[in-house]
This record gives structure tokens, C-alpha cells and sequence, in this order.
């Protein structure tokens, strides 16, 4: 039973102090201070070579602060939807880099992935693992195929064309 009660003055405590941070930005501050090494866990999980550690945990600092913002008690967890909005910020900032067209005109030009040049920034197994759902995605944006363009997420295409 004291479990259950002190679990529940932990929960409006947390609840009290992100109520405070969305609109002081000293408490803001504080509770970010207090979830660092929460935020750098996050980033430690969604690290990509080309990405600095330091903008990355810059990047999850302002999703951090964007989750506190954003955040409905009636939601669930905050530290779980903290986790997905830091992960969700990392991964988009990620995507908006694989989309280069000097990468793109390559690939058409050779008809082949150019995985040395996307190795340089993301991990091997990535892009090995999902070569040939990367090559599809181009060629479905690229190509002339709006039956099968229907099927894919648009939030996908549209970070490849960012």
C-alpha cells in the first residue's frame, strides 16, 4: 500500500513540476538539468556517425523541452513520451542528411546504392540491413508508379525530399 501512495506522489510531482515548466523557463531549465542523463541515454540509443555527439544532445535537449511543452498528464508516461519525441527529433534530423542529391543523382547515374558514401554516415548494418528498402523508396518517389506511391508513408517521402 505505501508503495502504491508514494508511487502516486512521485507521479504528481512530476506532473506539478512540468505543469510549472511550461510556463517559467528557470523551472525549464532545472528540469532539464535534472533529465540529462536521461536525454543522453536517449541520444546514446539513436547515435549516427555523421552526427556529432554534442549537436545531437543539443537536438534532444530542445525535444526535451518541446516534450515538457507538449505533454497531457491524461497521455500516459512522461518519461516515455519524452523518450519517443527525443527519438522521433534524432531520427527525422538523420533522415533530412540521407537525402542528398549529389547521393541520389549517383545512384541513378550507377543503378546501384552507393553504401560506401552512406556508411560514412550511418551504422553498416543500417544500411545493409535495409539497402533494399531505401532503393525502393527512391525509385517510388523518382518513378512514375502512383498506385504503389499510395502505399508508402507519406512522412517517409517527405523527409526524402527535404
Amino acid at each position: 500500500m505505501n508503495d502504491i501512495v508514494s508511487k502516486d506522489n512521485q507521479i504528481s510531482e512530476v506532473s506539478h513540476c512540468l505543469e510549472l515548466a511550461k510556463n517559467d523557463r528557470r523551472e525549464l531549465g532545472s528540469l532539464v538539468r535534472d533529465y540529462t542523463p536521461f536525454i543522453k541515454k536517449c541520444v546514446s540509443a539513436v547515435m549516427f556517425r555523421v552526427q556529432s555527439k554534442e549537436d545531437n544532445l543539443t537536438e534532444a535537449m530542445l525535444a526535451f523541452a518541446h516534450a515538457v511543452q507538449t505533454y497531457k498528464a491524461e497521455s500516459g508516461s512522461f518519461v516515455a513520451y519524452a523518450k519517443m519525441v527525443i527519438r522521433n527529433r534524432l531520427i527525422d534530423i538523420a533522415r533530412s542528411e540521407l537525402s542528398s542529391t549529389q547521393l541520389l543523382s549517383q545512384m541513378l547515374e550507377k543503378k546501384q546504392l552507393p553504401s560506401a558514401k552512406l556508411m560514412e554516415r550511418f551504422p553498416k548494418k543500417a544500411v545493409e540491413k535495409y539497402r533494399l528498402y531505401i532503393i525502393a523508396l527512391v525509385l517510388i518517389q523518382k518513378g512514375d508508379y502512383p498506385y504503389v506511391y499510395s502505399f508508402v508513408p507519406q512522412f517517409l517521402l517527405e523527409e526524402e525530399m527535404r
